[in-house]
């Protein structure tokens, strides 16, 4: 299956909650001198919730899209079936950085966007030191009292495991996502881009967004094509 989702911003820099939103393939429009139209069944629309989330399944190739009265965008949805961010497909350039897109900063604690939901999810490290994971808190605004969860140290960004007080870098290599031991040598693993929070592939060097998806207790994490 082939899904594109995102969170869709007003010109006044809120979320564009009740915004409609229609995609329809650029192929297969009828030509300029055929007089019977059939009706079309690829056409698909959708509505931003509060939030300014949409989540939408669509087909592989190019689709012209439309968000309330702006004017005709374009995507091309690869071919290889999975979760798309909107902002992906069109690129990073001119989303403003203050908008951002598969992550929110609230009350000092970044926050991943679960692409299955729509909810914000406060992101850190459990488990035993031999045995660290990701954990995720319940979909919410973050509490007050809540530690800030992540700090940059020598330009690498680090995760905080709260009940161990350590610090953990989110290290992706060839795709696949590991947590790296406490206090391990920096190196360059994120940037915070036109809106989104990319890690970088230390095996490729491209960066790549990433969120969560799944139900509670059943998140896993995803990630967007690379980008140079």
């Amino acid at each position: 299956m082939w899904s594109v989702f995102g969170i869709i911003w007003g010109s006044d820099g809120n979320p564009a909650g009740g915004v409609p939103l229609l995609f329809r393939p650029a192929e297969g429009r009828p030509r300029p001198m055929v007089m019977a139209v059939a009706t079309r069944t690829d056409v698909k629309a959708a509505t931003a919730a509060g939030t300014g989330f949409f989540y939408v399944t669509l087909t592989p190739g190019k689709h012209y899209f439309w968000v309330g009265a702006s004017r005709r965008c374009a995507i091309v949805v690869p071919d290889e079936p999975g979760e798309y961010l909107l902002q992906d497909l069109l690129g990073v350039v001119g989303i403003p950085p203050e908008m951002p897109v598969n992550f929110r900063l609230h009350n000092g604690v970044r926050q991943i966007l679960n692409s299955t939901t729509g909810g914000w999810h406060t992101i850190a490290v459990i488990g035993a030191p031999q045995e660290l994971r990701w954990g995720f808190a319940a979909a919410g605004d973050a509490d007050p009292d809540t530690p800030p969860n992540f700090r940059y140290r020598a330009g690498m960004v680090e995760l905080a495991h709260y009940d161990l007080g350590t610090w953990h870098a989110p290290i992706l290599q060839s795709g696949s996502l590991y947590v790296a031991p406490n206090m391990q040598t920096p190196v360059a693993n994120d940037r915070v881009i036109g809106g989104l929070w990319q890690l970088r592939d230390l095996t490729s060097g491209a960066y790549r967004s990433w969120w969560i998806s799944g139900a509670a207790g059943e998140e896993i994490v995803q990630f967007g094509p690379e980008t140079p």
